[in-house]
């Protein structure tokens, strides 16, 4: 039997090398579980990139919906795509959840599974149309936008009664534009604004635009650039120039020789409906009575003493001008602008016209809205917006209304 240090040093043995084992199984234990933790958070990170991935699914069908065109030729809505190292695939149902076909405005669902690795995420979105009026100001310059020194703009609300039951605020200006309703007759464009009269509501020049004020410019609200330049579409009369109700006015100014339209005295009334002409004269000495609702589309030369919208709708006379901003007249063989006043009647109603240089001249007020590629407002007119079209319906745009994550 061995004693001393050689037995002390035999009995240590074992116990180095029970040490040895316990901790080799607590460091495999360790790297075990920090494996799994990285699986774990690896998977999560795969899952949340799914449900990334299941979202930009819904954002491509949006978009075919919007654009109205079938870029994968399997159906508007029905989308495959990969993004970020993901797939997914987006299908068209009815609000119900059963597979539809696209057939314009209305409101669908939108079904869309992300998949990232193995990860399998799902999203459920009803999306349906929402319109943006174009109507928005009092008036609106694509390039330029200037106003006479005794113009005033401001605005009403056409659904709650006439302009002369709301107007019961002091303006600060003498004459017949002593009173008026809201402040938000609101003035903007694209470019530079030149505002010589009153604004009664907010001036938006465009990206960059500045303001000039001349001797009356006076703006009540804000005077703050836009972010971004307005889009003006351009006009889209469809099948306007063929059915239409032109046929109506044969005898009355109406030339279906040559698609124009000329009134040089006298009263002639337009039903309602839709009425192309190549070309729109009417003389100051003219009175053209509007029994609405009537849209007129020129595709020409514009020139117009005035309308009676007997109505007082706005909404039920638009006027789309879909001529550039060199405009000739046939009848002195000059270029001019298009021109819509001088006559004793007020105008009721909007006015398109996103190409063309456009004055407003005489004395007679202005009830509506009016967007040109330049505007010139002159004669001392006040500009009275309605504030009921800005509920105008514009192009629809569809976005998700609600949305819910379901189990792929």
């Amino acid at each position: 039997m061995k004693s001393g240090k050689g037995a002390r040093r035999g009995s240590a043995l074992p116990l180095a090398l029970i040490i040895t084992i316990v901790c080799a199984g607590l460091a495999t234990a360790f790297i075990t579980l920090m494996l799994a933790q990285n699986q774990v958070t690896s998977n999560a990170s795969e899952s949340e990139m799914a449900l990334y991935v299941a979202e930009s699914g819904i954002d491509a069908a949006v978009n075919e919906l919007n654009a109205g065109v079938d870029y994968g030729n399997d159906g508007i809505g029905n989308v495959t795509g990969q993004v970020n190292g993901g797939a997914f695939t987006v299908a068209l149902l009815d609000t119900d959840g059963v597979p539809t076909v696209f057939a314009g405005e209305g409101e669908y669902m939108l079904r869309s599974v992300g998949v990232r690795e193995d990860e399998r995420r799902g999203i459920e979105a009803i999306v349906g149309p929402e319109s943006k009026s174009l109507f928005t100001y009092a008036a609106f310059g694509d390039k330029s936008l200037s106003t006479n020194p005794a113009t005033i703009t401001d605005s009403w609300d056409s659904t709650q009664g006439t302009y002369g039951s709301q107007a019961v605020n002091p303006s600060g200006a003498g004459g017949a534009n002593s009173m008026i309703a809201d402040r938000n007759g609101n003035v903007g464009g694209n470019g530079n604004l030149d505002i010589s009269g009153r604004v009664f509501g907010n001036a938006s020049p465009g990206v960059g635009g500045q303001i000039t004020y001349g001797a009356n410019g006076y703006v009540s609200g804000t005077v703050t650039a836009l972010d971004s330049p307005m889009s003006l579409p351009p006009i889209e009369p469809g099948n306007a120039a063929s059915n239409n109700n032109n046929a109506s006015l044969i005898g009355r100014g109406y030339d279906p020789a040559t698609g124009s339209f000329k009134a040089t005295g006298g009263s002639v009334t337009f039903q309602p409906g839709v009425y192309y002409f190549e070309t729109f004269e009417s003389k100051p000495t003219s009175q053209i009575v509007i029994n609405g609702p009537v849209k007129i589309y020129v595709k020409g030369f514009f020139q117009a003493g005035g309308f009676t919208n007997t109505s007082q709708d706005p909404a039920n006379l638009q006027v789309y001008i879909m001529d550039t901003s060199n405009r000739y007249n046939p009848g002195t063989g000059q270029n001019q602008p298009a021109e819509l006043g001088g006559g004793t009647a007020d105008f009721y109603g909007l006015v398109y016209a996103p190409d063309a240089w456009f004055k407003y001249q005489g004395k007679s007020a202005f009830y509506g809205s009016l967007i040109a590629g330049d505007v010139q407002i002159g004669g001392g007119g006040a500009f009275h917006w309605d504030e009921n079209l800005a509920r105008l319906g514009g192009v629809p745009t569809y976005k998700a209304r609600m949305w819910r994550e379901f189990v792929p």
